[in-house]
């Protein structure tokens, strides 16, 4: 597949692929989307529901560029969560792909969830541990319950079978 870098309007990177005229996140701000999405309206929500409670186990369908992981594991740090991270992707991203301007403890963190082994548990920081499987949502056979499960496909037009 063909990668396009692409920086949203909040300055954040994403990915664009031409061939099937996709945006990896909204254009108007990859960062801003998925702060909103899934760590406000998803963990600290979780969080405030379930105070005593010192981890949380999140899947999510769509590992893409990793965003989603990279906040989850700074928030983690923030509300001293443990977080286990569970993830498919059909089509991993060359480690390469994408690349975050931010400090150098976060682009360690950022560059470790790409480069950490698929299809075993990684300890990335720690309260964040990470397992990638190179897996189809429609070939997933959960072998646990989650808190937490962030679904990030893309629209229907580019997947209808999700």
């Amino acid at each position: 597949m063909e990668y396009q870098l692409f920086i949203t309007a909040d300055g954040s990177p994403t990915l664009y692929l031409p061939q099937w005229d996709e945006y990896y996140h909204s254009k108007h701000g990859a960062m801003q989307e998925s702060t909103y999405v899934f760590i406000q309206q998803g963990l600290d929500f979780w969080h405030q529901n379930h105070p005593k409670k010192t981890q949380c186990d999140v899947f999510e369908m769509g590992f893409g560029t990793g965003l989603n992981a990279y906040l989850t594991g700074l928030e983690a740090e923030k509300i001293k969560v443990n977080i286990n991270y569970y993830t498919i992707e059909p089509h991993p991203l060359p480690v390469d792909s994408i690349k975050l301007e931010q400090g150098k403890k976060e682009k360690i963190f950022f560059e470790a969830l790409h480069q950490t082994p698929w299809e075993t548990w990684e300890t990335i920081s720690p309260f964040f541990s990470l397992f990638k499987a190179n897996n189809k949502i429609e070939d997933f056979i959960p072998q646990q319950t989650y808190d937490l499960i962030y679904y990030d496909a893309f629209g229907s037009r580019v997947q209808p079978e999700l």
